[in-house]
Formats: C-alpha cells, sequence, structure tokens
C-alpha cells in the first residue's frame, strides 16, 4: 500500500526501492509486451520529482536530487546503483560517498536494500524487503526509464493531498 510519508522515509533512508520507481513501452515495436528481462539491468537515479511539493519542516520540496544533495552535501543519491536482476530480485550498491560519518556514528546510504520486481506490461510491482508493494506507472527509453506513483496523503493541514512521485533512471555498465 503506498503512503507517502512511507515512501520518502524510504527515500530519506535510501530503501527508495525503489522508490524506485517505471513506466515501460517497446522501443520500435508495436507490440507493448516487454519480457522482463528487458528491464534487468543496472541504473543510478538521475531526476526524482514530486509534484505538488511537499512541505519537510517548513521547506517545500519538490526535487529529492536536490534535497539530497544540499542535506547530505555529496551526490552519494544519484551515484547508488540499483541492480535489477534477470531473476526479479533488486538490490543497490552505495558508493563511498554514501558513507556519511561523523564523532558518534556512520550512516551508509541506504542502509540496506533488497526486494523484488516484476514487470506486467507498462507496470512495474516493487516488493521491498518488508514485504511492501507499489507499483509504478513505467515509461522506457533508449537509456533507461522511468517509474511514477501516485498516492494521497494528508498534509499539515490535515487536507487530503494527491502527490505523484516520478523518478528517472539511467542504465550504467
Amino acid at each position: 500500500m503506498f503512503t507517502f510519508s512511507r515512501l520518502f522515509t524510504r527515500f530519506f533512508t535510501g530503501v527508495l526501492l525503489l522508490t524506485l520507481p517505471v513506466g515501460l513501452s517497446n522501443c520500435g515495436s508495436s507490440s507493448n509486451s516487454v519480457e522482463p528481462a528487458s528491464l534487468a539491468g543496472n541504473y543510478q537515479i538521475t531526476a526524482d520529482k514530486v509534484s505538488p511539493a511537499i512541505d519537510f519542516f517548513g521547506a517545500r520540496i519538490d526535487d529529492f536530487v536536490v534535497f539530497y544533495k544540499q542535506l547530505a552535501q555529496t551526490n552519494c543519491y544519484t551515484e547508488i546503483t540499483y541492480s535489477f536482476g534477470q531473476n526479479g530480485g533488486i538490490s543497490a550498491t552505495s558508493p563511498s560517498s554514501c558513507t556519511i560519518k561523523d564523532a558518534n556514528s556512520t550512516i551508509t546510504i541506504p542502509p540496506k536494500l533488497t526486494g523484488t520486481w516484476k514487470l506486467d506490461g507498462d507496470k512495474l510491482t516493487l516488493t521491498d524487503e518488508d514485504k511492501v508493494v507499489n507499483v509504478y506507472a513505467l515509461k522506457r527509453s533508449l537509456t533507461g526509464f522511468t517509474m511514477t506513483i501516485q498516492g494521497e496523503e494528508e498534509d499539515a493541514n490535515k487536507k487530503k493531498v494527491l502527490y505523484t512521485l516520478t523518478t528517472t533512471f539511467k542504465r550504467v555498465p
């Protein structure tokens, strides 16, 4: 079940499976069916936007790439490699820039990221290690894919707001 707060928290701790997000079309073919293995590979996030912007302790956030860069003072968020396996497994590999140390602790983003993916036409289903399931609309390009999900949440004024989260991934070696 989609809950934006849970999804935002997972992104913040790096367990965005997947926020990991995805909508798929078959390039150059009249068929819309895509074999699941065609999504298998390694990807990095290039864009991660939410509309309308969310309120985070008084700050309006609509671009998570910019937000995390400012927050962590590193490009870590866009350097994490998400691996979509041929067997339907998904995991993340963090570069050294994703290890943040201070006097009292060491945090690696993401601390743990595993789950599964399943492609059904233009729908990508991601299930994280806690068995939380999210279904994304997937659109594929020559260099990667974009996934979109919508969910309703209450804002600070208890008003229901429909949010759209769109994440773009590029294929990497």
